[in-house]
């Protein structure tokens, strides 16, 4: 994991263990955490029929837009 994503991830532990668990759970969802997801899928469709190797297959930087605002 790259030292960017471990800074980010020790911050949410941090704000977890300060009470501040519900906002990090419904904060929005942050560019790291969405590249984070390329490359862990199967090819195992989901219920909306598209597997997520066929996401990692498509265009990064699109992709990554329309993940986000999923």
């Amino acid at each position: 994991m790259e030292e960017s994503n471990l800074i980010e991830v020790e911050s949410l532990v941090q704000a977890t263990k300060q009470g501040k668990g519900k906002v990090c759970m419904n904060d929005d969802i942050s560019d790291a955490e969405v590249k984070f997801t390329f490359g862990k899928g199967s090819d195992t469709p989901g219920p909306d029929d598209i597997s997520s190797k066929l996401i990692d297959t498509a265009d990064r930087s699109l992709m990554h837009e329309c993940l986000k605002m999923l």
